[in-house]
């Protein structure tokens, strides 16, 4: 965050037009998103309340942070919930079939078959730092079925599809992703005037120091030269915590 904030003062033309903002508070930040909330329609899957108070005020906010953490912008978000939607759709084709017969010991079996079909769904996400979904589901389903088979139990493959699966009105079984990609669509636009609303008010956040820093980069060559030139060499301390929004300051670098 010191270093974003530092590019940001150093190179005010690429940020905010050099216009003066100030870091906003959680009091500031409450009363923007609460404000969009209230503009919703009443059957946004966000826009529930209890009492008269939004119930996914605060997941939103952290929802918000998580997003600016991973350096990514609505768009971006969007372009990943539809590359989900097919793997999830060519995923319960492969399968669901399996799951509706119950599971045996040769549900692990079967469902080994098909860990390489499912790896291989071609994913478009724009970069490369995020893993695909076709890839986490194979790597754990490949990991849950050797389980089973090596100690010829179900329970490996049985928790595999308690966690990523459900049944909809159909009995029939569904990822149990669908429900978050749904939240996760309502989101963006939310986003999107928080981030405009922010703006307008000349207000930043503790993630903006960061995220503005990512796109700017990847945005202007001309900042993007000035500080490969300067950064001849870079020492990260505590990689292990280092998110995606950091990752693609670093690889830009």
């Amino acid at each position: 965050h010191s270093f974003g904030s530092e590019i940001i003062n150093r190179f005010g033309k690429f940020f905010y037009n050099e216009a003066h903002f100030k870091s906003a508070d959680e009091l500031n930040v409450f009363e923007i998103i609460n404000q969009i909330l209230k503009e919703l329609n009443y059957d946004n899957p966000l826009a529930n309340t209890l009492d008269d108070n939004y119930i996914y005020l605060n997941d939103i906010k952290k929802s918000i942070s998580d997003l600016k953490k991973s350096g990514l912008v609505s768009e971006e978000l969007i372009n990943i919930l539809n590359e989900n939607d097919i793997v999830m759709d060519k995923v319960e084709k492969i399968l669901s079939p399996i799951f509706n017969l119950g599971i045996s010991k040769n549900t692990a079996i079967e469902a080994i078959k098909h860990i390489e079909e499912i790896r291989n769904i071609k994913s478009n996400i724009a970069t490369s730092l995020i893993t695909p979904l076709s890839i986490v589901l194979a790597d754990s389903l490949q990991e849950a079925s050797s389980n089973a088979i090596e100690n010829n139990s179900t329970k490996p493959i049985t928790a595999w599809r308690n966690d990523w699966f459900k049944k909809d009105e159909n009995r029939n079984f569904v990822l149990k992703s669908r429900d978050k990609q749904v939240k996760l669509r309502a989101l963006c636009p939310i986003y999107d005037k928080y981030l405009n609303r922010m703006r307008e008010a000349c207000l930043y956040d503790y993630d903006d120091m960061i995220l503005r820093v990512v796109h700017a980069i990847e945005m202007f060559s001309e900042l993007r030269f000035n500080l490969q030139e300067q950064y001849q060499y870079i020492m990260v301390d505590e990689f292990q915590d280092t998110n995606l929004a950091q990752m693609r300051i670093l690889h830009n670098l």
